[in-house]
Parts: C-alpha cells; structure tokens; sequence
C-alpha cells in the first residue's frame, strides 16, 4: 500500500509539472525550437557552399593526373682531370706557304741537302771527290759575277751527287740555315744581284726548301755560313752552289751535297 501511495504522488507531481510546462513555457519553447531549426538550416548551407568552392583558377580545367614512368639515365660523373681542364679553344689556322705545282709535279718544286763527312766516305768516293773540290777552288769567278764558271760539268753536285746520296746512309750531324736567292743579271750592265727568297733550314745533316712559285726560269744560289764547310768552296766571301734552269729538266727535286771534314 505504501508503495502504490508513493507511485501515485509521483504521477500527480508529473501531471502537475506538466500542466504548468504546457501553461507556462509552451510559446517560448515554441519559439526556441524554431529558432534552433532556423540556425542549423543556416549552419547546412553555409557548410555546402564551402565545399564546392574551386580549388584552381576559375580559367584553368581540372585534369585528374595519371601517373607516369619516366627512364633517366645515369649521369656520367665528371673525372677529375677532366673537371679541372680549362674549356678547349679554337685553335687559328697557320697561314701556309703557297704552293705552286704543275701536273708533273703536284707536290710543287723542292731543294734538298744534304751534309756528308768526307773522312767517312769511301777511300775511292772520297779521292774523287777531292778531285772536284780541287777543280773548283781554280775557277776564276770574279767575286761570284762571272756566272759562266759556275755552269761547268766537272761540278761536285753534278758528277757525284746522285752517288753520294744513294750509297752514302750516314748524315754528318750539322744543323745549320742556308739562304736561298734568285741570282739576276743585268743584260745592258752586266751586273749580278741576288734577291733573297727564303731560308732552307738544315738539321741533322737534312734540310728542304719548299718554293712557293715556278723556280725554273731561275738562276738558284744557296749560300752556307757555317765556318765547317768544306764544300760548296769559297766565291766572292761566300760558300756558294748556283743551279741553273736547264738542270731542272723533268726533275721535280733538286738534291745539293755539302761536305764537312
């Protein structure tokens, strides 16, 4: 009994409660309801628009990016040498003497020499030689202008130079610079001058002079300082061999001998 008398004072207390809810606050809660609704309809909006906003420039499209493989290759690793070399320069092209060549000779048209020991030659080159060398010193040359006595056939260079070169493998070890001249003479005055051309450098007993136009036509002197010498012989203070144009014939090369003791 003590229990349903309980039951029932708190079911009288709740209906009381509620008739004074339903009295008192039904308006406000009305309103407070509607304005909670209102708010969280807002708060909805507010939070879709967000999410829609673009996330790029509104001119540029959105590509959805695939993935790709790309191969690179390893890169060969500077060596050290190399890392510190400085970068290579052009190297300027070296002017180059002019060439002048026939169809006979393509190569152009060259002086050659060659310096011989005459103690090393032969017992029977070397006494025949001697001989010319001899046949040489008596020529009168009138200090070098009589050119006539330079045009004889019992020559050095005519008469044993092809030998000389072809039998004779060792060079007399000298090096040495020849000057080589074109030599004029005068047809009214008779007077000889030389023009100078150029330079036939010799080293080791070898030298070569390459011409740069036809020498052909030319009267050709080489003339020899070094104090060694023994032939070409002396003529008007200079040790002198003097080629003429008819010597050239077919040759392309002409070869001169020079002796040292």
């Amino acid at each position: 009994m003590a229990l349903r008398k309980r039951a029932g004072k708190k079911l009288f207390l709740t209906v009381a409660r509620a008739r004074h809810f339903r009295k008192g606050t039904t308006m406000k809660i009305v309103r407070i309801l509607l304005a909670l609704a209102i708010a969280a309809l807002f708060a909805g909006c507010a939070s879709t628009t967000k999410q829609r906003e673009p996330t790029v420039a509104p001119s540029a499209s959105v590509q959805t990016p695939v993935a790709t493989v790309q191969t690179v290759k390893p890169t060969p690793a500077a060596s050290p040498s190399s890392a510190a070399q400085p970068p290579a320069k052009a190297t300027p092209a070296v002017p180059q003497t002019p060439l002048f060549a026939t169809g006979a000779c393509p190569n152009g048209y060259r002086l050659v020499a060659r310096a011989f020991s005459l103690k090393e030659l032969p017992e029977d080159l070397r006494e025949e030689v001697e001989k010319l060398m001899r046949a040489a010193t008596e020529r009168e040359t009138r200090g070098a202008t009589r050119l006539e006595a330079y045009q004889t056939n019992d020559s050095l260079p005519r008469v044993l130079g092809k030998r000389l070169r072809t039998e004779i493998k060792t060079l007399a070890k000298i090096t040495t610079d020849a000057s080589v001249r074109y030599v004029e003479k005068n047809p009214q005055t008779r007077a000889v001058s030389a023009r100078d051309i150029g330079v036939l450098k010799m080293v080791n007993g070898f030298g070569a002079f390459q011409f740069s136009d036809d020498p052909r036509s030319q009267i050709i002197e080489t003339s020899w300082s070094v104090t060694e010498f023994i032939s070409p012989e002396v003529s008007g203070g200079e040790r002198r061999w003097r080629l003429f144009p008819l010597e050239w014939a077919n040759w392309c090369t002409m070869n001169l001998p020079v002796l040292v003791p």
